[in-house]
């Protein structure tokens, strides 16, 4: 009884609307009557919980519950039958679909504490389950005289940030081009797009998802990400556009320069080695970009190849000294950005970013 209280205390952190959202949208309770998809979700969610071995144990683990059924919000505990017909007919998606809004929802919730030390290796999570196979099929997985088993271990790697409006076509292959040997974290912070830039990131595993309720603008999109970096604690924070302009190869290179405290902040510059126009940017923004770049140099007594990076990279040092909150929330928050660095540091660094023809 006590377990039973226990699961439907689990079931009821459960975004129920959410889900009969889903559901609504993906007609998987079309032609259903008793056996709907929340009963679905909550029987297969027991079978995890209570270790059970097959649908018989779901069915009459649920059945010996009769009476507080009405607790975890399903009318009757379904047969062997129905649970296995189900599993083989409903569409899955509706399921990955929820846990990927659970994830968005309870997954970022977490606060930690600052620890007074600093662990410089990489930290990995390990986690191990034994999978039960039957010796008469599987005579290979020897486990116990009458048992066979195999054992999965899983290890996870335990940031940059990724600035995204409309950029479904091209996150995919900004994404895969990342280094994740030094990468620890990416959030993506989506300024209210109207494609499906939110799905796209969440099919390719992104978890630190945010998504603006409406379009701040450039540079209140930057603000978010900057903030959700310093608050999870990294030491160099990279923001990368997802248009794919941007060769997430440098990262190394960028960090490095940090790292090693040669510059607190470098730049990628798509005009440094002639890649702006053969990488995609339109005569017109090359223009403009070099008219207000001189523009620029003159008024703040430096000489960068261009002041509107998407691509950049910061030690939490500097961002933490500047309030980068006040600037614009338009595209004149670069500018406003740099200005306020060069108060704090003497120099930064820029580095030629490769366009893609030279990526190709």
């Amino acid at each position: 009884m006590t377990n039973i209280i226990l699961f439907s205390q689990i079931i009821s952190k459960l975004d129920r609307q959410k889900f009969n959202k889903l559901v609504k949208e993906k007609q998987t309770d079309k032609h259903q009557k008793s056996f709907n998809s929340w009963t679905h979700l909550v029987s297969m969610l027991f079978c995890q919980f209570a270790k059970s071995q097959s649908v018989r144990d779901i069915s009459n683990g649920l059945r010996s519950a009769t009476g507080n059924l009405n607790h975890l919000g399903i009318q009757k505990a379904p047969s062997k039958s129905t649970i296995s017909y189900q599993n083989k007919n409903r569409d899955w998606e509706l399921f990955k679909s929820y846990y990927f809004e659970l994830l968005n929802s309870l997954g970022q919730q977490a606060k930690f504490k600052q620890v007074k030390f600093k662990i410089k290796s990489k930290i990995f999570l390990l986690d191990s389950t034994t999978i039960s196979l039957c010796l008469n099929l599987f005579d290979w997985a020897k486990y116990k005289a009458h048992k066979g088993a195999v054992k999965m271990h899983t290890l996870l790697d335990y940031d940059g940030n990724l600035p995204a409006y409309n950029a479904s076509k091209t996150l995919l292959k900004t994404y895969n081009e990342i280094p994740f040997d030094i990468v620890d974290e990416v959030i993506l912070v989506d300024d209210n797009s109207t494609d499906n830039t939110i799905d796209v990131a969440k099919s390719i595993g992104i978890v630190h998802i945010i998504k603006h309720k409406n379009n701040t603008g450039y540079g209140g999109n930057q603000k978010t990400c900057y903030n959700k970096a310093l608050g999870l604690g990294a030491d160099i924070i990279i923001m990368l556009h997802p248009d794919y302009q941007y060769t997430p190869k440098l990262i190394h290179s960028m960090s490095y320069l940090i790292a090693n405290d040669l510059y607190p902040t470098v730049l990628g510059s798509r005009i440094l080695g002639k890649g702006a126009l053969k990488g995609g940017m339109p005569i017109y923004k090359y223009i403009s970009n070099r008219i207000l770049t001189f523009v620029q140099n003159v008024l703040m007594n430096q000489k960068l190849s261009e002041y509107h990076s998407g691509y950049r990279a910061y030690s939490k040092e500097v961002l933490q000294n500047i309030d980068f909150n006040k600037n614009s929330d338009d595209f004149i928050f670069d500018n406003q950005l740099l200005a306020q660095i060069f108060v704090v540091v003497p120099s930064v660094c820029v580095l030629p970013n490769l366009s893609r023809r030279h990526r190709l």
